[in-house]
């Protein structure tokens, strides 16, 4: 990769995507981090804001966080300067993604990660570390799979949705958008939207909202 990447965060989640970057080919220039006092990060220089002069023949970029909702948020306001084509998918290449499947501009998919045939991820989604769909799933535009998450096949998962770690959808059901299955936790029917299920099967816990924090 001949462009310069520029990282969007400074929190774990930039971390691992970082990792995800280098392995796969890209060059990090820089990571970005309006909020804080970094200077370097990761032995990279660190940035409040993205330098001027950035475009698709020169750079990159990934948004390294790893709040789905905070992650579209960001991504708005990018999206008025920068457009979506500077934001690739990064893949790592211990994952494995069947032909058929598509992968969305800005979604990252972690070591060890499984896509089954004719699945669909949506823009800048989070597929972490060994975590798995199966065939004929659609993920929703910023949501995320939690380490060791997994689905059956035709699974849909909505928008800003959560698998949380080590958790299992049973094929044939849907998560609802803004909705949350629990860490360990086994989805045997589909999920409302804004809820927070939990168990194993999973039940109601609590309602949300979408801008509520998960972790």
């Amino acid at each position: 990769m001949s462009k310069d990447l520029y990282v969007w965060g400074t929190g774990g989640h930039a971390k691992s995507l970082a990792e995800i970057a280098m392995a796969s080919g890209f060059q990090i220039r820089a990571f970005i981090s309006p909020n804080s006092d970094f200077r370097t990060f990761l032995g990279f220089n660190a940035y409040p804001d993205l330098p001027e002069g950035l475009a698709p023949t020169n750079a990159v970029i990934a948004i390294g966080i790893g709040d789905n909702f905070t992650r579209q948020k960001v991504w708005v306001e990018l999206n008025k300067t920068y457009p979506i084509s500077m934001f690739p998918p990064l893949i790592h290449p211990t994952a494995s993604i069947a032909k058929d499947s598509e992968i969305g501009q800005g979604s990252t998919v972690h070591q060890n990660s499984v896509v089954g045939t004719s699945s669909q991820v949506g823009i800048f989604c989070t597929l972490n570390t060994s975590s798995s769909i199966e065939h004929d799933c659609t993920v929703g535009d910023f949501a995320s799979l939690g380490p060791g998450a997994r689905t059956g096949g035709n699974v849909t998962i909505g928008e800003r949705a959560v698998l949380a770690i080590s958790s299992t959808a049973r094929h044939g059901v849907r998560i609802g958008d803004d909705s949350v299955l629990g860490a360990a936790s086994y989805a045997h029917e589909s999920i409302p939207p804004l809820t927070v299920a939990v168990g194993a099967p999973a039940s109601f816990l609590k309602s949300r909202k979408a801008h509520d924090r998960y972790l």
